[in-house]
């Protein structure tokens, strides 16, 4: 058994010798550098963005018609703010797909923070000061023909006062 161990690593070691002798490749230190160390990172595009204008316009909120909520009346204050048009910029980094921008007009200067999943945006909005008088709310939208278009929700801090706002941005 050592004999055929022996005589198989000679052989191994034979052909070794062999191959490296007849067409030996340079080594990786002396040949051109290989494609993937040669190519330039890829530098990822600008975040892509969008602006435009929102129309604000009061909403209320459902309540179901069931009988446990027979006796409920309230559905949200007019406090006559919080209408109008505003206008609003998203952008969405194309590597982390994170949304951010801006909000202003009637429902104040809010911070838009959010995430695209495919052509899904959702995001949320809060205020850039907080007070009792404040918008927060969330916004949904997708990307259509290169526009974005969605809705954003908001209330005031202690719901009482309720926003619907439509909108559809341009790339910019």
């Amino acid at each position: 058994m050592k004999r055929l161990a022996a005589a198989s690593l000679l052989a191994l070691l034979a052909c070794s010798k062999h191959d490296d002798a007849a067409g030996a490749a340079p080594s990786p230190s002396t040949s051109a550098p290989n494609a993937a160390a040669s190519a330039a990172p890829a530098t990822p595009k600008a975040p892509s963005s969008w602006a435009g204008k929102y129309a604000a316009n009061a909403s209320d909120f459902y309540v179901p018609d069931a009988a446990e909520y027979g006796g409920f009346k309230f559905r949200g204050e007019d406090a006559g703010d919080g209408v109008g048009e505003g206008s609003l910029r998203i952008g969405i980094d194309p590597v982390t797909r994170a949304v951010s921008g801006s909000v202003d007009g009637p429902l104040g200067a809010m911070s838009v923070v959010g995430l695209r999943d495919g052509d899904a945006v959702t995001f949320t909005v809060r205020p850039n000061e907080l007070s009792d008088a404040a918008y927060f709310g969330t916004g949904t939208a997708k990307v259509v023909g290169g526009k974005l278009i969605g809705e954003l929700r908001a209330s005031r801090a202690r719901a009482n006062v309720i926003r619907v706002a439509t909108f559809s941005l341009d790339p910019s």
